[in-house]
């Protein structure tokens, strides 16, 4: 952003506008799935081609421009990969002279610390991802935040979103510290009434605060910015590369990229493991070992001197009678 030109042609609510515009429209090409679900989105790094995920609708430019704060139902059936299917290769063809391509879990958004791996036209890629899940049990809601250290989507609590994940919290901080630094929401994020967007100048002033943008940090404590609930960590990695000179489509050089799924070996499971009822057990196993009564019978005793004796004290309390005067008339 330290480059950017002195450029005021155009009003900068309208380069947003113009840069999806001007998006190169192209369509994957799946050899296992034929039902994908593709998004135009907005990112940090630019317009981006989202598949497969269900939070990219509150990131794409129609969601902002018509205002959209709608919650989308999470579909009832999420692609996913079956335990037979380990070791599964998927393979992806892009018709485009090189591109960027970031994996991650389906229910978040692509944020600009996420890593990118660069594919290059008329090569043969091979990837492999590794999975490390993360599921915690809904029963886990009634816990409050501060117990459960984690968020469902559900929760909220962000300002430019209507639903929560840890990306769009962390972006949200991040266009804070620019507002209160530099006065403006850049063009990439999403419009907000009453915030102005980054002219040329106010995109300069990002550069110069750039460190204080956690971009490959973590995110600071005052982000307060909580993991997921429910979230796969996935590991890419490239296994070879091998050049083709005859990868065209319509005389357009593809891009051949093969995914091999390596399904999670490493589960971790938040539940809860000592709970209210679990407590009133404890309690009153170890009031029976050190006082040979039970809870319920601590209990009683202390109603019985307390409430009881109250209530039995209203109902027969003494009444002091009165003496009345008899008057005679003569």
């Amino acid at each position: 952003m330290h480059e950017t030109p002195n450029f005021d042609a155009v009003p900068p609510d309208k380069w947003l506008p113009i840069l999806h515009d001007l998006r190169n429209e192209f369509h994957p090409y799946f050899s296992e799935s034929q039902n994908v679900t593709v998004y135009s989105i907005i990112t940090e790094r630019g317009v981006c081609l989202s598949v497969r995920n269900y939070m990219s609708i509150y990131v794409t430019f129609e969601y902002w421009m018509q205002n959209n704060w709608t919650v989308v139902p999470k579909p009832e059936i999420v692609p996913f990969y079956h335990p037979e299917d380990d070791g599964n290769i998927e393979t992806l063809r892009v018709p485009t002279n090189g591109m960027m391509i970031s994996v991650y879990y389906p229910g978040e958004v692509n944020e600009y610390q996420h890593k990118t791996s660069y594919l290059e036209p008329f090569r043969v890629d091979q990837y492999s991802v590794s999975v490390v899940e993360y599921v915690t049990s809904y029963k886990m809601m009634r816990l409050t935040l501060k117990q459960r250290k984690c968020k469902f989507s559900e929760d909220g609590g962000l300002e430019m979103w209507p639903v929560y994940t840890l990306h769009m919290c962390i972006m949200e901080c991040r266009y804070r510290t620019i507002l209160q630094r530099c006065g403006c929401f850049p063009h990439f994020a999403r419009p907000t009434a009453g915030v102005p967007i980054c002219n040329a100048t106010q995109l300069r002033c990002i550069a110069t605060i750039k460190d204080q943008l956690f971009l490959h940090k973590h995110v600071p404590a005052r982000c307060n910015c909580l993991p997921n609930c429910n979230d796969d960590d996935y590991k890419l990695q490239k296994r070879s590369s091998s050049l083709r000179n005859d990868v065209f489509y319509d005389d357009v050089p593809m891009i051949w990229f093969n995914l091999i799924v390596e399904l999670p070996k490493s589960l971790f499971n938040r539940q809860e493991v000592f709970g209210f009822n679990d407590f009133i057990t404890a309690v009153g196993s170890a009031a029976g070992l050190f006082l040979g009564a039970s809870a319920l019978s601590v209990i009683e005793v202390f109603y019985y001197v307390t409430l009881h004796m109250w209530v039995y004290y209203l109902k027969n309390k003494p009444t002091k009678t009165k003496q009345t005067k008899k008057v005679y008339k003569q």
